[in-house]
C-alpha cells in the first residue's frame, strides 16, 4: 500500500525556542456587569513577611540607639555643669566639752565626719585614750591637733582637772589608722606581763623589753600580735597594782 508523499516545501523547521521563566502569575478577573478590570496579586509568603519584620526591628533598634546616645550626652553635660554646685558644704562646728575630775565628755549631734581636738602638750601627756581608741591608733597623735572619728558623745581619758582642750567637728570623713594585734596601756611600774587567751598562755612573765611599746607621758602602750582571730577571752596581768587597759 503506497501513501502519498507530503509536500514540505515552504515550511521552515527551526530549533525549538526556550519558554521564558514566569516570575509572577497575575490573575485577571473580568466582571461582565462592570467595565472595570481587577488585577489580583498573590499574597506575600512567610519569608517575605519575616524580612519585613526584621527590617522594622533593625530600624527601631537604630532609633533607640540614637535616642540613648543623645540622652547619655545630655546627662553627662548636666553633671559636668553642676558638678561643683551640688557638693556638700564644708563646715567646722564647735563642740562643747566638760571636764569632770579629769574625764572630758563632749556632746554634740554629729555622728559623721571628723573631730579635731586641740590640747596643750602638758595636758596631752596625761591622756591615754579618746573614745576607747588608744593613743597609738591615732595617726596624728604627735601633732598639735588630734583627729578622730566623730561621735555624738566623745570621752577623753585621763586629764588633770586644770587641763583645757578645744574640740571642733569637720564634715571631712575620718580615715582610721590600721592596727594589728592586741594593745594594752598601763603605767611604767609594770616590768613583765602574762597574757592568756582562753586556756592558752601566750606571754609567760615576759619582760617589757621583749614587747613593742610606745610612751606618752607616764603611760606606756604595749602591742603584741598572737596571730589568732579568737581573742574574745583575753587576760593580761603584770607585776604591779596599776590598772591595765586592753584594746582588741
Amino acid at each position: 500500500m503506497h501513501f502519498p508523499r507530503l509536500d514540505l516545501n515552504g515550511i521552515r523547521i527551526g530549533k525549538p525556542t526556550n519558554t521564558p521563566d514566569i516570575k509572577q502569575i497575575v490573575k485577571i478577573s473580568i466582571n461582565p456587569s462592570s467595565n472595570n478590570t481587577q488585577i489580583h496579586k498573590p499574597k506575600p509568603g512567610r519569608k517575605t513577611k519575616l524580612l519585613r519584620l526584621l527590617r522594622k526591628a533593625k530600624l527601631k533598634a537604630r532609633l533607640a540607639g540614637i535616642v540613648l546616645i543623645c540622652v547619655t550626652a545630655l546627662i553627662s553635660t548636666y553633671i559636668l555643669q553642676h558638678k561643683h554646685t551640688h557638693r556638700i558644704l564644708r563646715k567646722i562646728q564647735k563642740v562643747p566639752c566638760r571636764n569632770t575630775n579629769g574625764l572630758f565628755v563632749c556632746k554634740s549631734k554629729y555622728s559623721t565626719g571628723t573631730m579635731m581636738i586641740s590640747v596643750k602638750p602638758e595636758c596631752k601627756r596625761y591622756i591615754y585614750e579618746i573614745n576607747h581608741i588608744p593613743f597609738t591608733d591615732i595617726s596624728d597623735w604627735h601633732k598639735n591637733t588630734i583627729s578622730v572619728a566623730a561621735q555624738k558623745i566623745m570621752t577623753i581619758k585621763d586629764a588633770k582637772p586644770t587641763c583645757e582642750l578645744s574640740m571642733h567637728r569637720i564634715t571631712t570623713p575620718y580615715k582610721p589608722k590600721r592596727r594589728t594585734g592586741i594593745v594594752w596601756i598601763t603605767t611604767k611600774k609594770h616590768t613583765e606581763f602574762t597574757m592568756t587567751i582562753g586556756n592558752t598562755i601566750v606571754l609567760d612573765q615576759t619582760p617589757t623589753d621583749f614587747i613593742d611599746s610606745q610612751s606618752n607621758g607616764e603611760w606606756v602602750a604595749y602591742n603584741f600580735d598572737p596571730e589568732t582571730i579568737n581573742i574574745d577571752k583575753i587576760q593580761i596581768t603584770g607585776d604591779a597594782a596599776d590598772a591595765i587597759h586592753i584594746y582588741t
